[in-house]
């Protein structure tokens, strides 16, 4: 298990290793019945005072998403999979809802604001114009992208990728 913490992005660190620990459950990076790095491993390798890491992880236990093993250490509990996807959805959409906020008050209209994230979805995924997370984007005579879901079933009627230019 390693990560890193970034002490200037305004989420406390103790709240970054409780998240980077879900993630990596969630992920299947970590599995149920892993055990964590000790407090002192993880102390020394991002460099943060112990106490922080023993509070995240204390965190964890009251979340129940680890449990202790006398004597071995902290792993990761057999039901923590669905509950660290549960909370890595939440987080996201929490996170997603603000920068929509944000530029919904910045003066973007929610068709600008849509665009954007359509278009960031189209660079993180790396597919151009054709699949995106289970769906197609498809270019409007109007200059914008519009997203629709590929049926989960049988070929989609654009053959699997559609718009092959932007």
């Amino acid at each position: 298990m390693f990560f890193s913490i970034d002490p200037s992005n305004g989420v406390a660190i103790y709240d970054q290793i409780v998240r980077r620990v879900k993630f990596a459950i969630a992920d299947g990076v970590l599995v149920p019945g892993q055990l964590l790095r000790s407090v002192r491993a993880l102390a020394v390798r991002l460099a943060i005072n112990p106490n922080t890491i023993a509070k995240a992880f204390l965190q964890l236990q009251n979340e129940g998403v680890v449990e202790a093993l006398r004597g071995r250490g902290l792993a990761v509990r057999a039901d923590a999979v669905k509950v660290c996807q549960k909370a890595r959805r939440e987080i996201l959409e929490d996170r997603i809802r603000g920068a929509i906020t944000e530029a919904l008050h910045g003066g973007l209209s929610a068709r600008e604001v849509k665009r954007l994230v359509l278009a960031q979805i189209e660079a993180l995924d790396g597919h151009g114009c054709g699949n995106v997370l289970n769906g197609t984007c498809v270019l409007l005579a109007g200059g914008g992208w519009e997203w629709t879901p590929i049926p989960t079933t049988g070929t989609p009627a654009c053959g699997g990728s559609i718009c092959n230019a932007y």
